[in-house]
C-alpha cells in the first residue's frame, strides 16, 4: 500500500478448517483509501512543503527517526490536519470543538463527545 495520505494500517489474519483442510484468510485496512487508477502517488513539490499542520519535518522533529523530506505525526494518534481553501464555504468542522462550526451543547443523560476523525479523505 503506498499513497501519500495514507496514514493508518491495520491488517487481521485467521485460520479456520474447512473439512479436513485448513485455509487461511488475510485481510488489510488503510485509510484514507488510495491506489486510484491514474492518479499520482505523490504531489510533487520540495520536500516538507505540504505536511499537515500537526506534523514536524526534516530539522524540525525534535525526537525518534528522522525521515529526511517526510511528515512524522506529532501524535500518532490523531488524524492529519491539512491546510484547506476555506474560500466559498459556508460550513467547516475541522474536528476541533473549539472551532465555530464544531460548537455543541447538549443536555441529558446520553451526551454526545466529540471524536477525532480522518480529514480531507
Amino acid at each position: 500500500v503506498i499513497w501519500s495520505k495514507t496514514w493508518r494500517i491495520g491488517c487481521g489474519y485467521t485460520a479456520y478448517k474447512t473439512g479436513k483442510k485448513y485455509n487461511r484468510f488475510y485481510v488489510c485496512n488503510y485509510g484514507p483509501s488510495g491506489n486510484v487508477r491514474d492518479q499520482p502517488v505523490y504531489k510533487q513539490g520540495q520536500p516538507c512543503s505540504a505536511c499537515p499542520s500537526n506534523t514536524c519535518c526534516g530539522s524540525s522533529c525534535t525526537s525518534g527517526p528522522n525521515y529526511p523530506g517526510l511528515c512524522k505525526m506529532l501524535n500518532p494518534n490523531t488524524a492529519p490536519i491539512y491546510q484547506r481553501n476555506l474560500n466559498n464555504l459556508l460550513f467547516f468542522c475541522d474536528s476541533n470543538p473549539r472551532t465555530k462550526d464544531c460548537e455543541t451543547q447538549i443536555a441529558g443523560a446520553n451526551k454526545w463527545t466529540n471524536k477525532a476523525s480522518l480529514q480531507d479523505i
